[in-house]
């Protein structure tokens, strides 16, 4: 029997090899850190980042710092920012989301279950394209998740994701990629895949004109489809108000996911309506 634990894990220089597997650290201490999406109270101070030199020797204790631009007030909580994190990770792996959510908000949207269903509605064509995409990498999400070492801000369109941030809402570069195979109307030899795989490596901005405008009317048709499924969902008015406080608060925690979905396909529509280019 596999029991997976989820708690607070850190990378800190335990051993003298970078890469040894008991450098990720198990910090239960840090279970009691409250998140903010705002700026943190603390910062976990890093034991090494990337090729630089280590801030601290191995074995060495770990530790928390004051962010410099911080006040701090007598009774104030302390709190951590977990991770440059969406609403849905949060909720999955937390159990709970950044409320209240609004259009400024950065927001995202998992679009893996609709596309799945678009490739696999080609049926043959469809698996063969998976194929293509998953030997290039660029089938679905991605489970590595990398970091700028300047900013520590994550490296975006990693997934098949929509964002409302930053200006103009759009989709992530993996979905676009995977949208414009999906409307690639040649043949699918090595020859003649060759202008999409041009787009890949820079050597190309598009496949064609009108491969564009193909990819751009299915992205259309996938907001569409993520309005109207969330719209459903918010107008289900099931009565909670029987219920345990902690089931109406998660509740309301899943309504503003939903919310989320609206806001963030209706801007990402809004782009493509304006011939926004991504």
């Amino acid at each position: 029997m596999i029991i997976q634990v989820n708690t607070r894990c850190v990378y800190h220089r335990l051993k003298s090899l970078p890469s040894d597997r008991d450098n990720l650290t198990l910090c239960p201490i840090l279970d009691f850190a409250n998140h903010t999406r705002a700026s943190p109270h603390l910062l976990l101070e890093p034991s090494e980042i990337w090729n630089a030199t280590p801030r601290s020797k191995p074995g060495d204790n770990l530790t928390l710092v004051s962010s410099h631009d911080i006040v701090i007030k007598e009774g104030e909580e302390l709190c951590l920012k977990y991770g440059f994190h969406s609403n849905r990770t949060l909720f999955v792996e937390y159990g709970f989301v950044n409320e209240p959510f609004h259009s400024k908000c950065e927001g995202e949207v998992d679009v893996q279950d609709i596309v799945e269903q678009l490739f696999e509605g080609k049926g043959i064509i469809g698996s063969r394209l998976k194929g293509i995409l998953t030997a290039e990498g660029y089938w679905g999400c991605v489970s590595l998740f990398l970091y700028r070492p300047t900013d520590q801000q994550p490296l975006s369109g990693r997934d098949w994701t929509l964002h409302s941030s930053p200006s103009p809402a759009h989709p992530s570069y993996r979905l676009v990629t995977a949208l414009r195979l999906y409307e690639y109307d040649q043949s699918l030899s090595d020859e003649s895949l060759q202008p999409w795989r041009d787009t890949l490596t820079g050597k190309r901005y598009t496949v064609s004109e009108q491969n564009e405008a193909a990819w751009r009317t299915t992205l259309l048709h996938i907001c569409e489809v993520i309005i109207q499924r969330a719209e459903s969902r918010l107008n289900d008015e099931s009565p909670v108000s029987q219920c345990a406080q902690w089931v109406a608060w998660m509740h309301e925690n899943v309504r503003s996911l939903w919310n989320e979905e609206k806001c963030v396909a209706e801007a990402v529509l809004q782009s493509l309506r304006n011939q926004e280019q991504f």
